[in-house]
Order: structure tokens, then C-alpha cells, then sequence
């Protein structure tokens, strides 16, 4: 049978039922009466009891459950990554000892220092590997912050600042998160389907001499050719991994693939691994895809829109790594976890900015004679198109015609247009529909067209980002003004 709660209602009205048929010289057994009041004071404590019961097993099911399986909840893991310190030149080494802490205005922690380190004398910079000091998401920031100081302050302090975004805090794991994550453990028992494929990626790691962990699969996604090309063998899996930080190594891939089809440790041990047999697994690095986010921030009255900026800006960050591979970049998630930022009155996001000036170059082909080329391209979004980008040129020779790059994917933006002429500032669109990213131009063997002129407003506004299943989405560059 199975456990039920009783409540105090209930209780009093068993043991009153109890009563009535049991004697027959107390009938009064209304609210108030001597009988009813006896009774109601051990059913108050029965309900309890009840209670705390319930909560009891509430609480131990899946603590019994975690351990059983030995289970336990990640915890918060520190921002962490490397600082370039500029100091004075010296006559003299300078040591910048272990536990420095690095602070940055309105920084929500400071960064301290691993290990020692020396300056030699007559050198001026030095990179030095640094953790938060508090551990959480709240330790990743952008590239390129500025440190204002350090304590204790080295000798001839100038500057500090972190060449690459500190991307790899994570906050402890909620409990939401970790059965979730257990619900994922489970459906992997049965080795050789989809989600034991993924969980088994998830298991990948890389450590260096020292048995400390530098990498590890963060995200990971199976795709099956066969679904979108019946042509494919239907034994063929394609897995693509992230390292949820940037540049997925080729030592973290070639590692995977060997969890994933197992194999002999250096102790001698088989490790067995996650696929079926017969099936091929291919393993490969997500395509990172860039997410670029420009806003405009309200604080209310009262608080600081400077110290508002970098948590906005951190949110921003924080949230665009949360994606999973295949995750689409949503606009109203990002403004959502910004307004949520107390002090925060409003969040106006900008359109998407132009692309940076065109790469040009040219190939034998048709008869035009040798001419510079200008040239300008835009992004082209669902919503429109941004402005042009900055100019460029090339004088390309008799015989041939000239080439334009394609400019980087970034999320949003659906396809690309090129403007050229053989004059400065008067280009012209070539292109009669947006050109896909990733594919370049080339200039016709008959020269160029005259189309439409350079847009003059950017209509692009900031859309939601459908991400490619094998593309993980990566913070760019975040402005909030």
C-alpha cells in the first residue's frame, strides 16, 4: 500500500468515528466540546509527525538516490585566466608573489595571482595566471579589462589587463540542474544510444603532469547525416563537442573520440566506450559562431549606471556561453536577464554593426582593363540591412577581375551584400540577392553593374540568432552604453 498523509481534519474525524463506535456514553463531539478538544490535542501532533515524515523521505530519496550512484553535485568553479602586467623598467627583478590580487573598477571580485612570478630587470611586462577569489559565473569577464590596481602593488605598477575573456566560472550546480543532469546519467546506462553518446562526450577530459584538468568537454551534440541525406549509412554518427571556453583543442577531440570507441589506459586497463558496434562515430570541434550585443542601459534614479555597465555586460557574456551547441541566441532571454540586474530601469539594444572593411583580391578572368577597385559590404539580417563598412582598394590588373571576401559569420546575420565601384565613395550594389556568409564574390567577366547605392541607415535591428546544429554560440564583442 501505498504511503499516505493524513491530515489534522482527517485525523480527528478517524479517531471521532473511532469513538462513536466504540461507546455509546459521550455523544458530544462538537467543535468546542470537552470530548472533540481531547481529541483534536494528540491529532495536532500526529499531523505533524505526519509531516515531518513526509519531508523526511522528501529529503532522503534523493540523497539516497545520489550516493547510490556516488553522484555528487558540481561545485562553483572560479573564473580564471591570464593577466599581461606592465610595470616600470627596473634595474632591479621584480617578484609578483602568489596571491596578488588584480581588482577592476566595479569588479564583482578580484583575481589572484597562482604562482610567483619574477620580472626580470630591464623587462616591463609579464603574464600571470590568476583565479577569482570568489568562485562563480560572476568571476568570466570580457577581454581587454582594465585592472586598476593590484594588492600588494607591485613596484612600478602601470597597467593590467586580460588579453582573452575569462570564460570558464561556473556557478555551484542547483538542484534543478543536477537532476537533470542525473535524469541524463540514467538514460546513458543503456550504452550505444543518442544520449549516452552525449553524456559519454561530457566525460572527456584533458590534465596536465601535475593531474590538474585544462580542458574538458563542456557541450556536446550528436547529429545523424542519414536524417538530412538518406544517401548517408544510417551507421554514421557525427559528434561535434565544445570546450565551453573557445578553441575546442585537437587533443580534447582525438580524446573523446577515444571515450567514445574506447580504449587501453596508460596503466593497462580497458576502458569501455559509449557506442554501438557497427556504428562509426566521427568527433568534431563545434563551429564557434560569434554573438556581437550593443545596448543602450537606463539605470533608475538612485543607482549608478557605471556600476550597472560591466554586471550587464557579464550577463550578457554569461548567458551567450550558457548555450548549448545548436542553442539559438534569443534577444528577449538577454534583455530578461539584464533587467533583472536591480538598478536597471531599461535596455535598449542597438542594430547590428557593419562588418570591418572588405578583403580584396583578384583572379585571372575575361578581358576588363586594369582598374582600382572601392569597395564597402553590409550584413543583411531578417529585419534589413546595416550600414556600410569602411573602404577598401585594390588595382587589380588587365585580364583579370577583382574578388571580394566574405566577411565572418556572426549570429543574426543571414547573408551579406558587396558594393563596389572604380571611383571612392560612389559603390554601387553587385549583388541582386544576399550573398550566403561564407561565400565569396567574384566580379562577372563583364565588369560591373550599377545598383542600387550604399544604404543610408542601418535597418538591421538585433534579431534572434537561429544557430546551426553543429555551431556553438560565443560571446563577441559586448558594448553597453
Amino acid at each position: 500500500m501505498a504511503f499516505q498523509i493524513k491530515n489534522f481534519v482527517s485525523i480527528v474525524a478517524s479517531m471521532i468515528n473511532h469513538m462513536k463506535g466504540t461507546q455509546k456514553t459521550i455523544t458530544d463531539f462538537n467543535v468546542g466540546s470537552v470530548a472533540r478538544t481531547l481529541v483534536e490535542a494528540p491529532a495536532i501532533e500526529m499531523d505533524e509527525l505526519y509531516q515531518q515524515m513526509f519531508i523526511g523521505l522528501q529529503e532522503a530519496i534523493p540523497v539516497a538516490t545520489y550516493n547510490s550512484f556516488n553522484f555528487a553535485a558540481l561545485p562553483a568553479l572560479p573564473g580564471s585566466g591570464l593577466i599581461t602586467l606592465t610595470v616600470a623598467p627596473s634595474a632591479n627583478p621584480l617578484l609578483v608573489p602568489a596571491g596578488t590580487v588584480f581588482s577592476y573598477q566595479n569588479g564583482a571580485t578580484g583575481y589572484a595571482s597562482e604562482a610567483d612570478v619574477t620580472i626580470p630587470a630591464g623587462n616591463t611586462t609579464a603574464t600571470i595566471l590568476v583565479s577569482a577569489v570568489t568562485a562563480g559565473a560572476l568571476g568570466n569577464i570580457p577581454a581587454n579589462t582594465a585592472f586598476i590596481s593590484a594588492a600588494p602593488l607591485p613596484a612600478g605598477f602601470v597597467s593590467a589587463t586580460n588579453p582573452a575573456a575569462f570564460t570558464n566560472g561556473t556557478d555551484a550546480e542547483t538542484d534543478a540542474q543536477r537532476q537533470q543532469r542525473f535524469a541524463q546519467f540514467i538514460a546513458s546506462l543503456a550504452r550505444g544510444t543518442i544520449a549516452a553518446l552525449v553524456f559519454g562526450a561530457k566525460t572527456t577530459a584533458l590534465f596536465d603532469s601535475n593531474g590538474v584538468e585544462i580542458e574538458h568537454v563542456a557541450s556536446a551534440v550528436v547529429v545523424e547525416p542519414y536524417i538530412a541525406d538518406p544517401t548517408q549509412p544510417i551507421a554514421l554518427v557525427d559528434l561535434y563537442v565544445h570546450n565551453g571556453v573557445g578553441g575546442t583543442s585537437s587533443a580534447l577531440v582525438t580524446q573523446c573520440l577515444n571515450v567514445i570507441n574506447g580504449y587501453i589506459d596508460s596503466n593497462g586497463n580497458k576502458i569501455p566506450g559509449w557506442k554501438a558496434a557497427g556504428v562509426v562515430v566521427n568527433v568534431f570541434a563545434a563551429t564557434e559562431i560569434v554573438v556581437n550585443f550593443t545596448g543602450t542601459l537606463t539605470a533608475l534614479p538612485g543607482f549608478s549606471k557605471p556600476s550597472l555597465q560591466p554586471l550587464a555586460q557579464a550577463a550578457i557574456n554569461n548567458y551567450v556561453l550558457a548555450l548549448p551547441i545548436g542553442g539559438d541566441f534569443i534577444v528577449a532571454e538577454a534583455i530578461s536577464l539584464v533587467m533583472d540586474i536591480p538598478g536597471v530601469a531599461n535596455i535598449v539594444p542597438a542594430p547590428l554593426a557593419p562588418p570591418a572593411a572588405p578583403t580584396l583580391g583578384s583572379v585571372a578572368a575575361g578581358a576588363l582593363a586594369g582598374a582600382t577597385y572601392f569597395s564597402k559590404i553590409t550584413y543583411v539580417n531578417v529585419n534589413g540591412e546595416t550600414l556600410a563598412s569602411t573602404e577598401a582598394s585594390l588595382a587589380v590588373a588587365a585580364n583579370h577581375v577583382l574578388t571580394v571576401q566574405s566577411p565572418p559569420a556572426i549570429a543574426g546575420a543571414t547573408g551579406w551584400n558587396v558594393y563596389l565601384s572604380t571611383a571612392t565613395g560612389t559603390e554601387t550594389k553587385q549583388n541582386a540577392t544576399p550573398i550566403a556568409i561564407g561565400t565569396n564574390f567574384q566580379e562577372p567577366n563583364t565588369g560591373l553593374i550599377a545598383g542600387a547605392a550604399l544604404p543610408a541607415a542601418n535597418t538591421a535591428a538585433l534579431s534572434d540568432a537561429q544557430v546551426g546544429a553543429s555551431q556553438k554560440p560565443m560571446p563577441g564583442t559586448t558594448t553597453i552604453n
